[in-house]
């Protein structure tokens, strides 16, 4: 469906090798997609180019980015495509798991949160006196933090993973499968918000808890 996207959806280049356009099936308002202007695989590594364009994206509307590595990860095209949506107290954000990270962490430093019962690695992007964001900067982190979870960020194909990115942090996480029960979770799972389909649904992550679904389908 991207080659090419469709003209209405279509918002504009970002570099040399990227689009956005809008999402036409969108779960968050202004939800964004990156698409590579030439067929790749979901699958194949997040190289220079796909950092500089969602880097750019960041620097230019803050928010959350993110990825889904793969059918097993939540990805639901197979062309790659990062995906970027606001990141604001009724949306999807990172805080309520990075509150409880140091916050005093030098850039380029690896932590997880204690409380969480999946493989996860965050990366602390910048100090506080430096909200830079550049490509060079998301990729040299995405390999630490793939690496602390045991992917090897150049494999390719590249196994299931979800990555997310905010002006502060970076989390990476790989994933074992693309639902639990009936409930199919992506990168935004991991960000605190889970979508569904039907209502009945809902009493189906209650029951299950949602970090207790997380974990089902995380590692």
């Amino acid at each position: 469906p991207f080659l090419p996207p469709e003209t209405d959806l279509t918002v504009g280049s970002v570099g040399q090798d990227h689009l956005a356009i809008l999402n036409k099936y969108p779960v968050i308002e202004r939800h964004l997609l990156l698409i590579t202007r030439r067929f790749e695989d979901q699958r194949v590594p997040l190289g220079a180019a796909d950092f500089e364009a969602l880097a750019a994206t960041l620097r230019t509307l803050g928010g959350l980015g993110f990825y889904n590595g793969g059918i097993d990860a939540g990805a639901s095209q197979a062309h790659k495509h990062l995906q970027w949506v606001p990141e604001s107290g009724g949306s999807v954000h990172l805080r309520a798991f990075t509150a409880a990270l140091p916050p005093d962490l030098p850039p380029m430093t690896t932590t997880v949160h204690s409380g969480l019962p999946w493989r996860h690695c965050f990366v602390r992007l910048h100090g506080g006196h430096d909200p830079g964001m550049d490509g060079t900067t998301l990729l040299q982190a995405f390999g630490l933090g793939a690496r602390a979870v045991g992917i090897r960020p150049d494999s390719n194909p590249m196994p299931p993973y979800n990555l997310l990115v905010n002006a502060d942090w970076m989390v990476v996480l790989p994933r074992s499968r693309e639902r639990y029960e009936d409930i199919s979770v992506n990168a935004l799972g991991f960000a605190g918000s889970l979508f569904v389909r039907r209502p009945q649904q809902i009493d189906t992550i209650r029951q299950i808890r949602p970090l207790q679904l997380l974990a089902e389908v995380g590692r």
